[in-house]
């Protein structure tokens, strides 16, 4: 599984998971539960590595996406986001930060 790129289904697993127990939580919480996940269950995070500066983009893309999730978790403003506008990338994007990264 730390051979996968597809991070982004394992934020919208967990996050799902907050959401169906009705719980807030925030992009930080699930990225450090992906963590836990590759470092427990697969004994390593080499090749699972995710910068905190990106979190801010996926969870957009999270909220995008999963709009229902907007009463559960919320953005601050980066500093991309200078006239209001919220910026957003593609899970591509998210996947080709990834891959760069290791």
């Amino acid at each position: 599984m730390h051979e996968n790129p597809n991070i982004i289904e394992m934020f919208e697993k967990f996050g799902q998971q907050l959401v169906e127990r009705q719980r807030r939580f925030g992009i930080n919480l699930l990225r450090e539960r992906i963590r836990w996940e590759c470092i427990y269950e697969h004994g390593q995070d080499d090749d699972y590595k995710f910068q905190n500066s990106f979190s801010p983009y996926a969870a957009r893309y999270l909220l995008w996406k999963r709009p229902e999730w907007e009463r559960f978790m919320r953005c601050k403003r980066t500093d991309d986001e200078t006239g209001g506008e919220i910026v957003l990338i593609s899970a591509t994007q998210i996947a080709a930060q990834i891959a760069s990264e290791k």
